[in-house]
């Protein structure tokens, strides 16, 4: 039971994770694209 859940916040954290990544790319994306 624990340990499912334990999964299952990791598959979440996961998912976050890459977002925030790609959402980084796409800002550092517009930034270079300013100059």
């Amino acid at each position: 039971m624990r340990l499912m859940l334990l999964n299952k916040l990791m598959h979440q954290i996961m998912f976050v994770m890459e977002i925030r990544m790609r959402e980084s790319q796409i800002l550092l994306f517009k930034i270079e694209n300013h100059k």
